[in-house]
């Protein structure tokens, strides 16, 4: 992965039972799917917009990353 994932993020996504995280102004634009504590779990982080305006969409059923 390229997310810098910590094993205190982690942690927190299993304490707090989070399906999915969202993260903006972290520069590093990533979707991905981990399991942990034996369920998938999505992480979304938008990128820079210097390197192309992104957004977090949902449809009512999923989120997407998109281009702007």
């Amino acid at each position: 992965f390229r997310i810098l994932m910590s094993d205190g993020i982690r942690l927190e996504v299993e304490r707090a039972d989070h399906d999915i995280v969202l993260c903006g102004h972290i520069h590093l634009r990533q979707h991905i799917t981990m399991d942990i504590a034996g369920r998938p779990r999505e992480i979304i982080t938008t990128g820079a917009w210097e390197e192309g305006p992104n957004f977090v969409a949902f449809d009512g059923h999923r989120f997407e990353l998109r281009d702007a």
